[in-house]
């Protein structure tokens, strides 16, 4: 430990011991939303009312079309009262900085007390030999940015699908070159099944691909789990027969942008007319999570 480190206060310090999971949240961020400002929190109350501890972020991209919530638990400590608890870095060199980072290392952020940087501080938990140290500068940036509190939003259906499944309609839809992809549920009347659909129209194709589901009710929210492709069970199913019950069109680029740094099992989307897609991805522990808003698109 550098004399600095030793003599000098500082406002506050993060220990990250999972700095895998920080990284992917890095890869889903950055390449939609750049530079996003940054939170310290120190038992504050998260979505829900449960108490957190660690990093939020709040942002939304220039054309004011994605918007990104998340939220990653880890250790926080401050020297006296926390302070100066906004920051902000540029998130491509914060990402350079991470880029030998392995999971047995563990990643300490330190803002010294009126210091215009950030210093990180990393470690192999393995091998004591293998450390570095490095600052990234802090930006200028205006703190005012829009938090949307999702509790304010009730959704009407909640999808839980296979992430692969997700990915591989997604680069379907790109394949054809489309700017939109929509998500559709409908319903038969008697027996009741549910359908979850993603279509697209691209340049001279189309695509639709048909999931039946399983739908649990939670008061006036349906949560729906994508069971499997239904090509036997669509054939059984008079098309005219089918109800419509939501059908939401979003901007396709956004979605593979944040879906290529995923890697997890399975994915959730929240659905409801004339509302924002939000697609919610754990990251690892109950209280690590980010959340995709995207705008939808009207018909025109």
């Amino acid at each position: 430990m550098s004399k600095r480190q030793k003599t000098q206060t500082y406002d506050w310090k993060l220990t990250l011991s999972t700095p895998q999971t920080f990284k992917t949240l890095l890869a889903i961020v950055e390449p939609t939303v750049a530079n996003v400002p940054f939170q310290v929190c120190m038992d504050t109350s998260e979505e829900g009312g449960a108490p957190f501890t660690g990093l939020r972020l709040d942002a939304m991209n220039s054309s004011k079309v994605c918007m990104v919530k998340a939220a990653y638990e880890c250790d926080v400590q401050v020297s006296d009262t926390l302070r100066n608890e906004m920051f902000c870095v540029d998130t491509d060199m914060l990402r350079n900085l991470l880029r030998d980072v392995q999971a047995s290392h563990e990643i300490e952020m330190i803002r010294y007390t009126n210091d215009a940087s950030v210093t990180i501080n990393t470690h192999d938990m393995s091998d004591p030999t293998n450390w570095s140290v490095s600052t990234i500068q802090l930006m200028d940036v205006d703190f005012n940015t829009i938090d949307l509190d999702m509790n304010d939003i009730t959704f009407k259906y909640v999808v839980e699908m296979e992430l692969d499944r997700l990915k591989h309609v997604c680069r379907m839809v790109n394949s054809i070159r489309s700017t939109l992809i929509e998500f559709r549920v409908d319903e038969t009347e008697a027996p009741r099944h549910h359908f979850f659909s993603i279509t697209a129209d691209g340049e001279g194709a189309t695509i639709r691909k048909v999931h039946q589901s399983s739908a649990v009710a939670d008061g006036d929210v349906q949560h729906i789990t994508v069971v499997h492709d239904t090509q036997v069970a669509c054939e059984a199913v008079d098309t005219q027969d089918l109800l419509p019950k939501f059908h939401g069109r979003f901007p396709i680029i956004y979605m593979n942008g944040v879906l290529k740094s995923m890697d997890r099992q399975s994915i959730q989307l929240f659905l409801g007319q004339d509302l924002p897609l939000v697609m919610s991805y754990g990251l690892g522990s109950e209280s690590s999570y980010i959340k995709i808003l995207l705008a939808p698109r009207d018909d025109e």
